[in-house]
């Protein structure tokens, strides 16, 4: 539909105005740095176009940011891996030592219009956020996949409208960790460090709730041998 695409076109331009990309490279960060990990992914049947995650050092002094946009037709951006419930882009980050925090994250939905959540969200805001890791020099670090689930809400006349995202956060680290060592080879070891989701108190972040292992078979008695 024409007025779709132009609200897409919209969006887009200010989700490029006005979202900086990742500023770390590896051609342009210090030597004595180390290497974030981190995967930015979504549902398939999603209800905005992209999001960025923020970063910042803890006592504020350096901040970075990551985003996919992989689903925007205007990006180049291309995911590292695709299926039934769940798309993603592993992201390899180059950052000066110290301790981080995520803190916030953008979103761009598919109504043209920018929602910040986490400290400002249209629809429910919850508490502040921290999710705290640590980078050392010269190591790596894998602090999970943060899967972005489009949430809905309504308008003031009643129609149902995109409101944002709540985040499963997943230890994927066997698939991610591979996917990032083929982006660099001079990884090395990874310390994995996925945040303890439960200690923040926010609705809007929940752990990857692992399917329950089948019970064992019960051993035979003496009675049945």
């Amino acid at each position: 539909m024409p007025s779709l695409r132009i609200a897409n076109l919209f969006a887009a331009c200010l989700f490029a105005l006005f979202i900086p990309r990742a500023l770390a490279s590896a051609d342009t960060a210090p030597a004595g740095d180390g290497m974030l990990i981190v995967t930015i992914s979504s549902e398939p049947n999603k209800t905005y176009l992209a999001y960025t995650l923020e970063f910042r050092k803890r006592d504020h002094s350096e901040h970075r940011n990551l985003q996919n946009d992989a689903y925007n037709w205007l990006s180049s951006t291309k995911n590292d891996f695709s299926g039934p419930d769940e798309n993603g882009l592993v992201t390899v980050t180059k950052l000066p030592p110290g301790d981080w925090e995520l803190y916030e994250y953008f979103v761009t939905t598919q109504m043209g219009g920018l929602i910040t959540s986490g400290n400002h969200s249209m629809i429910d805001p919850g508490p502040d956020f921290s999710v705290p890791f640590t980078i050392r020099p010269g190591r790596a670090v894998y602090i999970g996949d943060f899967k972005a689930i489009g949430s809905t809400g309504k308008s003031l006349i009643g129609i149902d409208m995109p409101a944002g995202v709540r985040f499963v956060v997943a230890d994927h680290g066997a698939r991610d960790i591979e996917i990032a060592k083929r982006k660099d080879p001079n990884l090395g070891d990874v310390d994995v460090q996925i945040p303890d989701i439960a200690t923040m108190n926010n609705p809007l972040f929940q752990m990857e709730q692992k399917a329950a292992a089948a019970p064992s078979p019960p051993q035979p008695t003496s009675e049945d041998k």
